[in-house]
Parts: C-alpha cells; sequence; structure tokens
C-alpha cells in the first residue's frame, strides 16, 4: 500500500499497490480514514469494496502525545 497523510485534519487515504504474497480468495482494496487525537485508532471506510463498507484498527497504548 502507499498513500497519504495529513496532519491537520488526521486524515488518511490508501491506495492498493502490489501483494508480497497474495493469499487465496483475498481482494486487495484501498482505505480512506481518520486517526483519533490519541492516535491509537484509525477509522474510516474501504470505498473500493461493496461488500465490505468500514474498517477500524487500533493500537493498545497512546502512539502521540
Amino acid at each position: 500500500m502507499q498513500g497519504t497523510y495529513d496532519a491537520a485534519s488526521r486524515r488518511l487515504q490508501l491506495s492498493a499497490v502490489k501483494w508480497i504474497d497474495q493469499p487465496f480468495g483475498y481482494t486487495m482494496v484501498g482505505l480512506e480514514g481518520h486517526m483519533t487525537s490519541s492516535g491509537q485508532k484509525v477509522a474510516g471506510r474501504v470505498p473500493d469494496l461493496f461488500s465490505c463498507t468500514d474498517f477500524e484498527v487500533w493500537h493498545r497504548t497512546q502512539l502521540l502525545g
């Protein structure tokens, strides 16, 4: 994946580029999201895939101060 992150708005956009090793039955998709002010969570949508509309990833500890 490659993408952009805007620190002022905490928005990120990731584009699917290339698999290292593609698992059978999986499709590469882009992601658009927003990072929380603590940096612990990124949540957003999957614009390229109709069967999966949202995503959320988080880290157990605070990453930004």
